[in-house]
């Protein structure tokens, strides 16, 4: 079914979900194409649900909001848990601080249609900071923002802060039995590289992996996010899915993408 679900994984998201959804709710397109929302609770311990429901009755409930519980940690499995839920044919992956621009969706379609064969379409996120400490250095990008590639189109990977999945793609990994090997995100842990992971598999079920920087969002930034703890604990906690993806890359950089998704089992 054409259309957008958005997907929102939510952990003890409460306190940011009154900018995100004012964001979501201002999208220009809500009625030119079918939309519906998904927020996946996965294990929160506050009032993330309640807050989203009151929030999205607020604004007017401009398309349908659907609450979903994932009983595992991980944003990888709060994503596949999205997923099952979904109706229709892109996954719009937005994150709990991820402000997406007016005209995001119209902009996507208009990509999605001009490029055949995208598996997973990504965009430019600007970062927004609460405050910048002194020492923080000018175009430093992490956390999900910056540029992905030195250039719009075919690219290698993306980060999952607002990225679209197609089913068609989703399904095809489905089909070949794939599963996640790394969690992603999981509860106050700062793990990372499920979305990398969901483009090594994409791609190696033969889809492109597409970057436009046309396709815009902020992404809010917290200030105990800049702190230097903050980003060597980030590092580090990281840093375990280096060897999972290395694998990933070894496999595409060395078979054709039908043949070695067929024969990869994590």
């Amino acid at each position: 079914l054409k259309g957008f679900s958005i997907i929102v994984c939510c952990y003890n998201s409460a306190a940011l979900l009154p900018d995100t959804f004012s964001h979501l709710a201002a999208l220009s397109d809500a009625a030119a194409y079918g939309m519906e929302l998904i927020l996946v609770d996965n294990c929160c311990t506050d009032d993330t649900a309640a807050v989203a429901r009151k929030l999205w009755e607020g604004f007017g409930q401009p398309y349908p909001l659907k609450i979903v519980t994932e009983s595992r940690p991980g944003l990888s499995f709060a994503r596949e848990c999205g997923i099952a839920t979904a109706r229709y044919d892109y996954f719009l992956f937005c994150d709990d601080d991820n402000w997406l621009s007016p005209e995001y969706v119209s902009r996507a379609v208009q990509i999605l249609e001009s490029v055949p064969g995208i598996g997973m379409l990504g965009g430019l996120g600007i970062p927004s900071y609460a405050s910048i400490p002194p020492y923080w250095p000018r175009n430093f990008y992490i956390y999900g923002s910056g540029p992905q590639a030195p250039e719009n189109g075919l690219t290698d990977k993306l980060h999952g802060a607002g990225v679209i999945l197609l089913r068609k793609a989703f399904d095809r990994l489905a089909r070949a039995e794939f599963r996640f090997c790394l969690t992603d995100r999981k509860g106050d842990q700062l793990s990372s590289g499920g979305d990398y992971e969901l483009c090594y598999a994409v791609r190696m079920a033969g889809y492109h992996i597409w970057y436009d920087d046309t396709l815009r969002f902020s992404h809010f930034i917290s200030a105990d996010r800049l702190t230097p703890d903050y980003t060597r604990r980030f590092i580090r906690e990281s840093a375990p899915a280096v060897d999972v993806l290395d694998i990933y890359s070894h496999v595409t950089r060395q078979a054709g993408t039908e043949r070695a998704f067929s024969s990869h089992r994590c």
